[in-house]
């Protein structure tokens, strides 16, 4: 869903939500939130690969600045439209949705992944995982 046809700017160049209703923004509340929980991953993970880049890589560190001017602009982006959202809700008197717990599950997603991952590894090195052998069936 493009969600960004309820937003237009005023004539102060501020963000104003309209949404059709009060399901359609409590869906659009929480595809920012997930938006925004997204990009901050993503940031954390460029600002801590940043810090283990040794000095000698250069081009490397000027691609991972890139990487953190680029999410930054669209945290700005999302966070103008965040507060619009939140504005709408205090205005027409709406609590804001409660964040689903899968939003807050990111530590036990990735425990669950890499599990997954050295479980793998491990029927590779012990050549449990059948490899597809194409046979050639007579005609």
């Amino acid at each position: 869903m493009d969600y960004n046809t309820q937003f237009k700017k005023d004539r102060n160049n501020d963000i104003q939500f309209h949404p059709s209703d009060k399901i359609e923004s409590e869906f659009i509340f929480l595809q920012l939130k997930a938006e925004w929980s997204f990009l901050q991953e993503k940031l954390n993970s460029a600002i801590e690969m940043l810090d283990k880049l040794p000095e000698g890589k250069i081009i490397e560190k000027a691609q991972e600045v890139g990487t953190l001017i680029f999410i930054n602009k669209a945290l700005q982006s999302i966070k103008k439209k965040f507060e619009a959202v939140k504005t709408w809700f205090m205005e027409n008197k709406h609590n804001q949705p409660a964040i689903p717990k899968t939003l807050n599950l990111r530590e036990e997603r990735i425990q669950l992944i890499d599990e997954y991952i050295v479980n793998l590894r491990d029927k590779i090195k012990n050549d449990d995982v059948p490899i597809n052998q194409t046979e050639s069936v007579p005609i």
